[in-house]
């Protein structure tokens, strides 16, 4: 089993890289908002299109949001050797208080859910649980949770598709 952990950036907009850490404290990957325009760079606007690269910069993983902002959210998600292989991940919901997200990535289906008023977000694969994803405050840090990967089986999914998976769904949800 293995953890990933997180914190967000301090400012919303920021799009400087956010360090995610392996369980033995070291840089394992980064996460990065970007932009997708000029006319966004100068807009007080959510960023909802995001990067996830490794520890020197390189990218791994690339999603684009391609739904307007008020309707269910979807995104296309690049990854691969030159970002050429994608997949999309979209909202399933009836109703907002449940998330449910879908996705197919190398034939098999993949769901992810939370409840209401739960901390934990949960990764499917059919009836097998793959990762968790939650958050906890520490100390007097109310504005910025520590967010926690735990992976069950990493065979499945890799763990930078999980990150930008998970923080694309988190950032929609949290709308931070």
């Amino acid at each position: 089993m293995a953890t990933y952990k997180y914190r967000r950036n301090f400012l919303v907009l920021s799009t400087n890289p956010i360090n995610v850490y392996d369980e033995n404290g070291h840089v394992a990957y980064k996460i990065k908002k970007i932009h997708t325009s000029k006319l966004e760079k100068y807009l007080i606007i959510k960023l909802y299109n995001f990067k996830v690269l490794d520890k020197n910069n390189n990218t791994l993983v690339f999603s684009e949001m391609e739904t307007p902002k008020f309707t269910r959210p979807k995104w296309d998600i690049h990854y691969g050797n030159s970002l050429e292989n994608t997949f999309t991940f979209q909202c399933v919901s009836k109703i907002n208080t449940h998330p449910r997200y879908i996705f197919n990535y190398e034939g098999r289906s993949f769901e992810i859910k939370k409840n209401l008023g739960d901390k934990t977000t949960y990764i499917y694969s059919g009836a097998r649980k793959i990762a968790t994803f939650n958050y906890k405050y520490k100390g007097i840090s109310l504005i910025r949770p520590t967010f926690y990967l735990n992976i069950n089986d990493e065979s499945q999914l890799p763990p930078d598709i999980l990150l930008c998976l998970l923080y694309s769904y988190e950032a929609v949800l949290s709308r931070n």
